[in-house]
């Protein structure tokens, strides 16, 4: 057999023990791989929104919301559920290039505050604002990139949480035709 050649990739039909203890192992990682990976995912994105308060912009943290309200439907829409099985769930490559996206908004955003914010400022307190719109900016050209940053490991962690959900899911969920199989012996 297979286990006796010193094979560990044994198939369900040479070594059936082999190959649970195969799935199980594989079941086991991403398991722990999508836990790791969802706590790392809710920190950071909870770590930016606190953050984005700091960031004293209404307007800012009203644009980060809606866009999370957004990706949080789209990403209800591409979910469909097959046996439990998630599918279109987002890739490494996908989440990154929309972490990437994220961080050089966050860039953006804090660079642009450092002249609107005064401007604002003082069309609106006259040069008392122009002081206040200063400070704003300010604070902003410091915070704004370094959440653009925890955006970007958000969404890092959310790819490898779906990478390893999907994996998972895979490893472990039998398909219909093993299901089908599985039915007609025991018949």
């Amino acid at each position: 057999t297979a286990l006796a050649k010193g094979s560990v990739f044994a198939s369900e039909k040479q070594a059936p023990g082999a190959y649970g203890m195969k799935k199980g192992a594989r079941g086991i990682v991403g398991n722990t791989m999508h836990a790791v990976s969802l706590g790392s995912e809710n920190f950071t994105k909870g770590l930016a929104r606190g953050l984005a308060t700091l960031s004293l912009s209404r307007e800012y943290i009203d644009k980060r919301q809606a866009y999370y309200e957004r990706s949080q439907l789209e990403n209800e829409k591409k979910r469909l559920s097959v046996l439990g099985l998630e599918l279109g769930s987002d890739s490494i490559q996908d989440a990154m290039a929309e972490g990437t996206v994220l961080l050089r908004e966050g860039v953006t955003e804090g660079l642009f505050g450092l002249i609107n914010e005064p401007y604002v400022g003082v069309v609106q307190n006259g040069s008392r604002g122009l002081l206040t719109g200063i400070g704003r900016g300010v604070v902003g050209a410091a915070i704004k990139p370094v959440i653009g940053v925890l955006d970007l490991a958000s969404k890092a962690s959310e790819g490898v949480r779906h990478t390893a959900r999907s994996k998972t899911d895979a490893a472990t969920i039998p398909t219909i035709n093993q299901t089908l199989h599985h039915n007609t012996h025991e018949s």
